[in-house]
């Protein structure tokens, strides 16, 4: 089955492909980029249902931003926007593609040998959760009291309480395997919920990845149909598409308004149902520009590769060292240590000055080549790759004792599958989840007696 899917894959690439080359011009690194981001598209699509393949996620993202966000730059987009492309498609997809690529090698490369058993997970996650019907309410219960407190906490312990808050979504993925009465009722009204709370903070992208790992983890569970998985991803799209198009809109009117906005919810409503009853305005040049700036995070790594070396040397693995080192130990201990997810870097390695509110990454393909330049980036992101490949095999190696830990992996991955996320932020994410997820699992079997 699995081989039958992998040349069915191949075979709709190569087509799509095909066509694509046929009538538009294009370089060969960048039909390239077309085509395994068809192939990953119909990967993700195949396998859902079938296990919890964070890399496909990760590695489509990553494609998405990094190439074809890229392409449709150089296509539909001018110079005259503040996101253009400085460089040339073909200097650009020479090095960023071989670079994608090459991580892609490293996160499959079979050198572990794991292999999943879906049926035997399965089994032993609803076992465990007979055993303990009520971890679904715990988790939320403590994922909702996080978020609360995290603006009464101090500044040091805020992240804790993040990474804290992020429970409440774990939670509704034990929620999905219990049997607990109106479970789709209490879904509901918390994802709800959670979408009300990312209007009110106008920070929408955690709760899209978020409502796309629920879908992820519900395919699994429930082992949907095509039908319904392509009617869901329907609806997802659109509803990304939706956001995308008056997310601008929405936070010029409530950002740089006068006094406090007290009616985010209905501001936002009247967006949505506008540009719904306009179709003209929905699929406009305008927002399809503004769409396709979004997703485009080449224009930074594009940045980087026009003023490095030139105007700033290479760092020669500085920040690679810092990140590793401020993602190990403790600001106490390693003084040096960075702030992730700031702009410690971006105007070094760009010559831009975002202004102290805005805060943009350099991504990690993007500070490979900052530090090493094109061969020697491409060689650390194939080595970045094999590292993430070395954690999902312990991961899976656990879940043969603590099945449930599968429900985990997108809280351990959040930062990592984010394409404009810089090693320090990435590693942070990925050291501090893990340490979470460790303390829950020891908690349960020492406190409570059960191995999750």
């Amino acid at each position: 089955m699995i081989k039958e899917h992998l040349y069915s894959e191949l075979f709709v690439s190569v087509l799509i492909t095909s066509l694509f080359y046929a009538f538009y011009d294009f370089y060969l690194f960048s039909i390239f980029s077309i085509f395994i981001f068809i192939y990953f598209g119909l990967k993700i699509f195949n396998e859902l249902g079938k296990k919890i393949e964070i890399r496909d996620i990760m590695i489509f993202i990553a494609i998405l931003q990094w190439l074809i966000g890229p392409i449709l730059s150089y296509r539909f987009t001018d110079d005259k926007v503040f996101y253009f492309m400085i460089i040339g498609e073909e200097e650009y997809v020479n090095y960023v593609f071989p670079a994608t690529f090459f991580l892609i090698i490293g996160l499959y490369l079979p050198i572990f040998g794991y292999k999943f058993n879906e049926n035997l997970i399965l089994k032993n996650i609803y076992s465990i959760i007979k055993q303990k019907p009520n971890i679904d309410i715990t988790l939320i219960a403590i994922g909702i009291v996080s978020e609360i407190l995290i603006n009464y906490v101090p500044l040091s312990l805020r992240f804790a309480f993040s990474l804290l808050g992020s429970l409440r979504y774990i939670g509704l993925y034990y929620l999905m395997v219990g049997k607990r009465p109106f479970k789709w009722i209490i879904f509901s009204i918390i994802m709800l919920w959670l979408l009300y709370i990312a209007i009110d903070h106008t920070v929408f992208q955690s709760f899209i990845l978020w409502a796309g790992f629920m879908f992820l983890i519900i395919a699994f569970l429930y082992k949907l149909s095509k039908a319904k998985k392509i009617s869901i991803i329907i609806l997802f799209v659109s509803m990304v598409f939706i956001i995308q198009t008056v997310k601008y809109e929405f936070r010029q009117l409530t950002w740089f308004a006068e006094g406090k906005i007290d009616n985010k919810m209905e501001i936002f409503t009247n967006l949505v149902k506008k540009n719904l009853s306009r179709s003209d305005l929905l699929f406009s040049e305008a927002n399809i520009q503004a769409l396709i700036s979004r997703i485009n995070q080449g224009w930074i790594i594009a940045r980087i590769m026009y003023y490095i070396p030139v105007y700033e040397p290479y760092a020669e693995g500085e920040t690679i060292k810092i990140a590793i080192a401020s993602s190990l130990l403790p600001r106490f201990i390693y003084k040096d240590k960075i702030t992730a997810g700031g702009n410690a870097y971006f105007e070094r390695f760009t010559g831009l000055n975002m202004g102290k509110s805005t805060s943009m990454d350099l991504s990690i393909v993007g500070e490979a080549y900052a530090n090493y330049g094109k061969f020697w980036g491409i060689v650390f992101m194939f080595f970045l790759g094999i590292s993430y490949n070395a954690v999902l095999y312990i991961i899976f190696r656990i879940s043969l004792y603590n099945p449930t830990i599968l429900f985990w992996i997108p809280l351990i991955f959040f930062q990592v599958i984010k394409a404009e996320s810089d090693l320090a932020t990435s590693l942070n994410h990925l050291t501090k989840a893990s340490m979470l997820v460790f303390a829950f699992f020891w908690s349960a079997k020492n406190i409570w007696g059960v191995r999750l």
